[in-house]
C-alpha cells in the first residue's frame, strides 16, 4: 500500500453521469453500468469508489464485465465519489453516490494516443528505456539500484532533462554512488534519450485491459502513514499459517522513519507508532513477520553505525551465520512491552 491513497490525479472532462433506480442493491453495495456513447458497454474498466469520510481515507475497485456491469461490495455506510478508469478512455466526471444506490456511468474514448497512455503503468513507460549496456548484471544493478525504491516510469521519473537526472541522482549518496556504479555518463545520457523521446510524443504499447478471472478482483484499499512514509512491507498474520488473525490489524514497517505502522480493516483507523531502541538509535524497520502469539517482529538497521540485527519468528539455523559483533542494535523489549506502540509481544 502507499502511504496514501488519495494519489494527485490529472482528471480530464467527460460525458454526465446519471444515477439509475430501477434495479435495487443491497444495502451496502453500489451497482451500476459502464458505457461510452452510443450506449456501448465498456468491458474491463475500473470503477472506483473512494471516500474521506471515515476515519482514514478509503478506497474500493472492481472491474467491469462484458456488460459493462460492476457491484462495489462491502462499503461503509458513508457517500462515495465514484469514477471510472479504463485503458482507451479518459477518466470520468465523479459523482457522490451512498450504498444502495444504482448507477449509470458514461465515459469517452481518449483523443489521441498520448491522451490515452498518461494512465498507463510505469512498466510499460519504462519500456521504451534503451539500456547503455545490453547485459544481465547492468540490467540487475539498475532495478536493485533505482527500480528497487523508485518507480521508474511515473510521471516524475519521466519527464525530466538530462541535467535534471543528474541533480536527482546527486541527492542521496547511495543513488550519487549507484549512478557512478553503472557508469554515470552513459546513464545520464540514457535517461535523458528516453525522457525526449516520450517529451516528443512516444508513447508504449497499450495494456491489454482485464479479461477472465481477472475481472473478479476486488481491491480494498486504507490510507496510512504521511507524506513521508516508505512503507517497506507490511503483514497481516503469520506466514507459516495465514489463518491466524482474520479482519486483524495490519502492520506496516516505515523505513527511514522510525514508525511502525497500524490500519484496523474493520473500523477504518489508522496509526502509526514510533518505535523505542536501546541507546535512542533511530531505528529503520525493514521486514515484518507476525509471531503465533502476536509478537510484531522486523528487521532492525542502527543508522549511525550501521549495524543490524535480525529477529526471526522462530530460530533458525540460517541465524548461526549471522553472529557477529557487528550485529548488536535491538529493539527495547522492555519499552515495547511497556508502551503502546501498535504491536503486542509475548510475555
Amino acid at each position: 500500500m502507499k502511504h496514501s491513497i488519495l494519489s494527485n490525479l490529472a482528471f480530464l472532462s467527460l460525458l454526465g453521469c446519471a444515477p439509475v433506480a430501477e434495479v435495487a442493491s443491497p444495502a451496502d453495495f453500489i451497482t451500476g453500468r459502464v458505457t461510452s456513447a452510443p450506449d456501448m458497454p465498456e468491458a474491463g474498466v475500473w470503477v472506483i469508489a473512494q471516500t474521506d469520510r471515515l476515519p482514514t481515507p478509503f478506497r474500493k475497485i472492481v472491474v467491469t464485465n462484458d456488460a459493462g456491469h460492476f457491484v462495489l461490495p462491502d462499503l461503509p455506510a458513508v457517500q462515495y465519489d465514484i469514477w471510472v478508469r479504463g485503458y482507451g478512455l479518459v477518466d470520468s466526471a465523479r459523482m457522490q453516490a451512498a450504498p444502495g444506490a444504482s448507477l449509470e456511468l458514461t465515459v469517452s474514448t481518449a483523443p489521441d494516443a498520448q491522451a490515452a497512455a498518461a494512465i498507463y503503468p510505469a512498466s510499460y513507460w519504462l519500456s521504451l528505456f534503451e539500456v547503455p549496456q545490453h547485459s544481465a548484471d547492468w540490467s540487475n544493478r539498475f532495478k536493485l539500484g533505482c527500480q528497487l525504491c523508485h518507480q521508474v516510469g511515473s510521471l516524475m521519473t519521466r519527464v525530466r532533462d538530462r541535467a535534471g537526472f543528474d541533480l536527482g541522482l546527486k541527492k542521496a549518496s547511495y543513488m550519487h554512488v549507484t549512478a557512478d556504479g553503472l557508469g554515470r555518463e552513459p546513464l545520464l545520457d540514457a535517461l535523458a534519450d528516453w525522457s525526449g523521446r516520450i517529451q516528443a510524443g512516444e508513447v508504449p504499447q497499450a495494456p491489454p485491459r482485464p479479461v477472465g478471472i481477472e475481472r473478479n478482483l476486488v481491491i480494498t484499499q486504507w490510507s496510512w502513514g504521511d507524506a513521508f512514509t516508505y512503507a517497506h512491507d507490511e503483514i497481516a498474520t503469520d506466514k507459516r499459517n495465514p489463518t491466524l488473525y482474520p479482519n486483524g490489524p495490519i502492520y506496516g514497517v516505515d523505513l527511514g522513519n522510525d514508525r511502525v505502522l497500524m490500519v484496523d480493516p474493520v473500523t477504518h483507523t489508522a496509526s502509526a507508532s514510533n518505535t523505542p531502541t536501546l541507546g535512542d538509535f533511530a531505528h529503520a524497520g525493514h521486514v515484518a513477520c507476525i509471531h503465533p502469539f502476536g509478537v510484531a517482529i522486523d528487521q532492525v538497521f542502527d543508522r549511525p553505525r550501521g549495524r543490524m540485527d535480525l529477529f526471526v519468528c522462530r530460530p533458525h539455523r540460517s541465524a548461526s551465520y549471522m553472529k557477529s559483533e557487528r550485529f548488536l542494535t535491538r529493539l527495547d523489549y522492555n519499552a515495547l512491552r511497556n508502551r503502546s506502540v501498535g504491536v503486542t509481544l509475548a510475555p
